[in-house]
């Protein structure tokens, strides 16, 4: 074999060579591909497919989340206004390394006691969702729907919860989901009472609805009314969702025994992790001057990695508890709304 013969073979050997190490990358390129797309339809669930199900949806645009208070100041009167949820510029992480190793030194007065923190996991329907908020080993209050089409494993998964409340859909202004039984204002008293007594059946262990959508309904004094007659017929606290600047509920329940509970801060009308750790610190400060604080997130993967990333923080400065907790606490100290601080 001559020396041209040689070469020659030694450039196909090459050739073959180059050849091989492609098809290889190309294979392990798929193979990830195909690996990470199976991992995230496993986790990255969001509340625009909570509902799903193959529900038909309607034209109307999603009931806006307004959001009408910022962090108080002695000075502005802060009802009403409408919170700026961009992140600020260059904002690349929501909880360095750093900040979750040097965590802020509160109140060296013995006397304090550690703010209360209530986070409630809204539009929980999928098993899933339940189980992931639930490795975060916070003591989240996860408000399930009520048992429906969509959320028919709901009764059964609330038996294995230490706590719950029920997410109770009532009606919006501007937006509706076919087939999810809605309240409606003008409803009788017999069909709320039969609605929630069917309630209160799938989940005997219930004492705490909030309310899903419902801008409509819990601007009607009348229909508010209505439905808290029936609820405290069953022992059942309303927790006001706030989806409406012009909720009924603040006017009600100065007439009545109870604080009137009501979320202060929502978390990820953004979904995206800057935007969702602007609003849990808003939150951690409104709790740092009042003693506590409502927030109010959705099953999110956004959330739920914020507030694994807030873990240690929430721990090491706060005390997250569920709602019950915080009304037995407001009620203590005879507070009458979740507006007024703590005496201490």
């Amino acid at each position: 074999m001559n020396n041209n013969d040689i070469e020659t073979t030694q450039k196909k050997k090459s050739f073959i060579a180059v050849w091989l190490l492609c098809i290889i990358a190309i294979f392990a390129l798929v193979a990830f591909s195909l690996y990470y797309a199976y991992k995230d339809s496993n986790h990255n669930t969001t509340y625009d497919n909570t509902l799903d199900f193959d529900m038909p949806y309607t034209e109307k645009p999603q009931e806006p989340i307004i959001y009408f208070e910022t962090y108080p100041t002695d000075n502005i009167n802060t009802h009403d206004k409408k919170i700026d949820t961009q992140p600020p510029n260059n904002t690349t992480s929501h909880l360095s390394t750093k900040q979750q190793t040097k965590l802020p030194q509160h109140n060296k007065n013995k006397r304090f006691k550690k703010p209360k923190v209530v986070i409630i996991i809204d539009d929980l329907a999928n098993p899933k969702d339940i189980k992931r908020f639930q490795s975060l080993h916070l003591k989240l209050t996860l408000s399930l729907f009520p048992k429906q089409f969509f959320s028919k494993h709901n009764p059964a998964i609330a038996k294995t919860l230490d706590f719950y409340m029920i997410h109770l859909p009532l009606e919006a202004h501007h937006f509706e989901q076919k087939g999810v039984i809605v309240l409606r204002t003008g409803d009788s008293l017999q069909t709320i009472e039969s609605h929630i007594a069917q309630i209160k059946h799938d989940f005997p262990q219930l004492h705490y609805i909030n309310n899903h959508t419902g801008s409509r309904y819990t601007e009607s004094i009348e229909d508010m009314q209505r439905l808290l007659h029936v609820l405290d017929k069953h022992g059942i606290t309303f927790v006001d969702s706030r989806t409406t600047a012009k909720s009924a509920m603040k006017a009600i329940a100065s007439k009545r025994k109870k604080p009137y509970l009501a979320r202060n801060v929502f978390l990820d009308n953004e979904a995206n992790i800057p935007a969702i750790s602007k609003q849990l610190d808003l939150a951690l400060k409104i709790a740092d001057k009042r003693g506590y604080v409502i927030a109010i997130g959705h099953p999110k993967e956004p959330t739920y990695q914020t507030l694994k990333q807030y873990k240690q923080r929430l721990l090491h400065d706060y005390e997250v508890v569920y709602i019950n907790e915080l009304d037995a606490l407001l009620q203590q100290y005879n507070l009458k709304d979740t507006d007024t601080p703590l005496p201490f």
